[in-house]
């Protein structure tokens, strides 16, 4: 059986990009303040995992918009 978030720790490592660029963030309340810590103007922002990481865009959206 898989711990929690150990399957986001995979999906990261698996995506080939540096580790620079691509982060795991644990907690949900926490992605619109880390992305909007991280994103500069130009930078694409990819969310990926499993519903409900759909949801995830209106918040990122009211984020980033301030």
């Amino acid at each position: 059986m898989r711990e929690p978030g150990e399957g986001g720790v995979a999906l990261t490592a698996a995506v080939d990009l540096p580790a620079d660029s691509k982060i795991f963030v644990p907690s949900w309340d926490d992605v619109p303040g880390e992305v909007t810590r991280r994103a500069r103007p130009g930078d694409v922002v990819v969310t990926m995992g499993a519903p409900p990481i759909s949801l995830m865009g209106d918040e990122l959206l009211a984020a980033l918009a301030g």
